[in-house]
């Protein structure tokens, strides 16, 4: 005889048994569809294509190829080197000179007319040496130098004129101005250059009443090198050769004389 309940026991066990399974088919059946699914959309290249992909797809709107193409054309000069309005000063005796904005990296020519010491170079904020030394010479001068920024960090905010026993003038020009690489010159020089690495032969000829040398230095897009040929003042007469690296960049020489630079070969 059964005990009061046990059917409705049973009737409940049954009825669990019975939901659980429909249950699993029920995920079960779930899975098989969205796994159908995701086979069917992955055979469809459309079906699968993000938004990103229709706008990379849709191309630019009109004018914008033509700006990134004028961009990427925009030539070495001032994608290197900020552009600036030239300034000029003169003076006699030392002086601290305002520098255009984008001027921490740019070229100077300068003159002096006297018998004492005439010394240029750059200064930071706080009134360092950003070692910059652009001209240190006694007597008369006139050249032009290439003020860059040695540290990243610490770029130039002024241009000081430390020692003037006479005279003075001094422009300040980007380096995107400066004339192409010579054959020859005499004295200071920056020039830009824009041919392959090639091995150049040098010949400087010292001139009397300056102690400094011969030097050269490279200044690309990205790569300043250490100086390239080197003479020493006391030398009368100096011949060597030196590998300059590919450009565009611009090429420093630093000279108490006349000089030469041509191919080897």
């Amino acid at each position: 005889m059964a005990q009061p309940g046990a059917e409705s026991q049973g009737s409940k066990k049954t009825g669990l048994i019975i939901g659980g399974a429909v249950a699993a088919l029920a995920v079960v059946a779930g899975v098989a569809f969205f796994a159908l699914k995701g086979s069917v959309a992955s055979d469809d290249p459309d079906e699968n294509r993000t938004a990103e992909d229709v706008a990379e797809d849709a191309g630019p709107e009109d004018g914008e190829s033509s700006e990134e193409e004028a961009a990427a054309e925009e030539n070495y000069e001032d994608a290197e080197y900020p552009d600036f309005e030239p300034v000029e000063y003169s003076g006699s005796g030392p002086e601290d000179l305002e520098l255009p904005e984008g001027a921490a990296e740019s070229m100077v020519t300068a003159t002096h007319r006297g018998d004492g010491n005439f010394i240029v170079q750059g200064i930071d904020a706080q009134g360092e040496n950003t070692k910059n030394l652009l001209v240190n010479v006694s007597g008369d001068y006139e050249g032009t130098t290439a003020m860059v920024v040695v540290s990243r960090s610490v770029p130039s905010e002024l241009l000081q004129v430390k020692e003037a026993a006479g005279d003075w003038t001094i422009r300040i020009e980007p380096l995107g101005d400066a004339p192409g690489l010579p054959e020859s010159g005499t004295g200071d020089g920056v020039f830009f250059y824009e041919g392959g690495e090639t091995e150049m032969d040098y010949r400087y000829v010292h001139k009397i009443g300056h102690i400094s040398g011969f030097k050269v230095m490279f200044h690309g897009a990205r790569l300043m090198t250490p100086y390239l040929a080197t003479a020493n003042g006391i030398t009368d007469e100096a011949t060597d050769a030196f590998t300059l690296p590919e450009g565009p960049g611009i090429v420093a020489v630093q000279s108490r004389g006349d000089w030469t630079l041509t191919p080897a070969g």
